[in-house]
C-alpha cells in the first residue's frame, strides 16, 4: 500500500514514483483537500497542460475514486471558520467543539 498525503500538492508524475517504486502497490490511499493548495511546481510551463493537476484531482473529476469529506475542523476559530465553509464548502465544514469556545 502506498499513502500520498496533501497528495493535491504532487504532480501526478510525483505521484506515480512511489507506486512504481514499491513493485507490488495494489492499494493507493490519496489524502488531500482539491479545494485548498494545489500542485507546487518550479516550472510555470506545467500550468498551461494537464501536467499540472494532481492525480487526486484527476481521479475526483473522473469519478474514478471514492472520496469522504472530513466536514469537521479543529484548528479556527468559528467566527473564521464560518465564511470559509460558505464559501469554499458549501457551508458543510463545522468547527469542533473545543476550539475557541465553541
Amino acid at each position: 500500500m502506498v499513502i500520498i498525503d496533501e497528495a493535491t500538492q504532487a504532480t501526478e508524475a510525483d505521484a506515480l514514483i512511489p507506486m512504481t517504486i514499491s513493485g507490488s502497490c495494489r492499494k493507493v490511499v490519496l489524502i488531500g483537500d482539491q479545494k485548498q493548495l494545489g500542485v507546487i511546481s518550479r516550472f510555470r510551463e506545467l500550468e498551461k497542460t494537464n501536467l499540472g493537476s494532481s492525480l487526486f484531482e484527476r481521479m475526483i473529476r473522473l469519478g474514478q475514486a471514492p472520496s469522504t469529506m472530513l466536514d469537521t475542523q479543529y484548528r479556527m476559530h468559528p467566527d473564521i471558520c464560518e465564511p470559509a465553509s460558505n464559501v469554499i464548502y458549501d457551508g458543510r465544514l463545522q468547527t469542533g467543539h473545543d476550539v475557541g469556545g465553541a
